[in-house]
């Protein structure tokens, strides 16, 4: 997972730099004819508390925003990012740096895509069948009332911005203990051993997910499949207890619960009954899946319960909420 913090404000800084119409320095394509007014130009500084960012930057044609360009290169040290503009209305989309494990569509971003078509897509997973997807990357954007916002560029304006992921995570954890009444108590291991002892393997398969977001909603349905080895945990506990962080996926656009199927396999090859649980994947939010297992037999317990992703979900110190 990137080390972001998580509130961002984000200022642009508009430095008039207007030009006359016979020394036009544009960065957009004009097609027809132009008021003098639309032709002159505004050096736009862009100051973030953590810089790499990128920025999709739409223009109004008509009555619709289209793009322009996108910018992510060119930060300084201390967070400006600048670059030249038309005078007039924009809208701008910000995003995280991002790794390429989402595709970004349309593949063509030209002059007829507008900021409702720009779309951030689960790749396919060409191992499973029809609608398997893989699981996404960390992604924060901002929410649609910030993104819908509409700046005039003349000079003398300040726009502050706030990223939120928009994605869902999961995490299992594998835990030994037995169950009383509605609780379940733990049964740590001997100092040295872990339950990763009796575990090898766990499948899971997630059903029922989004497969791409814009900056208004998610959409479409997929599946993940997974599959983690015991060498893949990313703790263990001083009691023994294993944790697996899991995927960043887009929560379903219909906000209903998605089916996850989870199998154990343990360390002598014999598969536990396959569980099928169900969970409800929610922006910024963690699904965090507690199974226990008996020592004496094959039954598992679960537990299931939303948390935060980070440490908190609203905005701190810091950059990202």
């Amino acid at each position: 997972m990137h080390v972001f913090m998580r509130q961002s404000v984000i200022f642009l800084l508009f430095l008039p730099l207007f030009f006359s119409c016979s020394e036009t320095n544009e960065e957009t394509d004009l097609s027809g004819e132009r008021d003098c007014i639309s032709t002159k130009a505004s050096l736009v500084a862009f100051k973030s508390d953590y810089p790499s960012q990128r920025v999709y930057i739409f223009r109004k044609e008509g009555d619709v925003f289209r793009y322009n360009s996108m910018i992510d290169k060119g930060w300084t040290e201390d967070g400006i990012l600048t670059t030249r503009l038309l005078v007039g209305e924009y809208k701008f989309l910000f995003t995280n740096p991002l790794t390429g494990q989402l595709n970004i569509l349309p593949v063509s971003l030209d002059k007829t895509v507008t900021i409702e078509q720009l779309r951030f897509t689960a790749k396919k997973d060409d191992q499973h069948g029809e609608n398997s997807i893989l699981p996404v990357e960390e992604l924060f954007l901002p929410s649609p009332e910030v993104a819908d916002s509409i700046y005039t560029i003349r000079g003398g304006d300040e726009i502050k911005c706030m990223l939120k992921r928009r994605i869902s995570q999961l995490e299992f954890v594998l835990n030994r203990g037995y169950k009383n009444g509605d609780e379940f108590i733990p049964q740590p291991f001997d100092k040295g051993q872990d339950i990763l002892k009796i575990i090898k393997e766990i499948k899971i398969e997630i059903l029922g997910v989004a497969q791409e977001c814009n900056y208004l909603h998610t959409s479409g349905k997929g599946n993940v499949y997974l599959n983690y080895l015991a060498t893949q945990c990313d703790s263990i506990d001083e009691q023994g207890f294993a944790t697996f962080t899991g995927p960043f996926v887009f929560p379903p656009a219909d906000n209903k619960e998605v089916d996850i199927i989870v199998t154990l396999i343990s360390s002598s090859e014999a598969s536990y009954p396959s569980l099928q649980l169900n969970g409800k994947l929610e922006a910024n939010r963690k699904l965090k899946v507690n199974l226990w297992l008996n020592s004496s037999d094959f039954n598992i317990g679960v537990t299931i319960h939303n948390d935060s992703i980070s440490e908190r979900t609203d905005g701190d110190s810091g950059m990202w909420e």
